[in-house]
């Protein structure tokens, strides 16, 4: 199998994360959890398609910001993703466990969804394996605003 091939298994599988998301998003009752741990899914599996880009057998981990500091050696302008990175890693464990205290605001995902949105395409951009966005960009109270009668 070549790199390729596993670079875009990675990634397919990162878009099927996003597509679990954009499912959620539209459903009538929202499953924050549920979004959440996708959208860290996400994140992580287009992080370990990055590794392996860089020659790197990704580790057995689920978190994004040890994946994150991986990959920033070999690219510097990832940096941007650390916040994001960190934070998305507490979403992965979040929904696995019922007792945990500090269950993120809807806001709060929401937010974060894009930003592993936003890494998943920055990464697929680097590795020139292109898909559709199943998860396009929100749109804002002006844009819907212009869009009524």
């Amino acid at each position: 199998m070549s790199e390729t091939d596993v670079l875009g298994m990675w990634l397919r599988k990162a878009r099927s994360d996003l597509l679990a998301v954009a499912n959620n998003l539209a459903a009538d009752e929202t499953p924050w959890d549920v979004v959440a741990f996708h959208a860290q899914q996400a994140a992580e599996k287009a992080l370990k398609a990055l590794l392996v880009h860089f020659g790197t057998r990704p580790p057995r981990t689920h978190d994004c910001a040890a994946l994150l500091d991986m990959c920033l050696p070999h690219d510097e302008g990832l940096g941007r993703f650390q916040e994001a990175c960190q934070a998305l890693g507490q979403l992965g464990v979040w929904p696995r466990y019922p007792a945990f205290r500090d269950e993120p605001s809807p806001e709060t995902v929401r937010a974060l969804v894009w930003e592993a949105r936003d890494l998943v395409l920055v990464v697929a951009g680097k590795l020139d394996i292109l898909f559709d966005d199943p998860l396009p960009p929100p749109s804002t109270p002006a844009a819907s605003q212009e869009e009524s009668p």
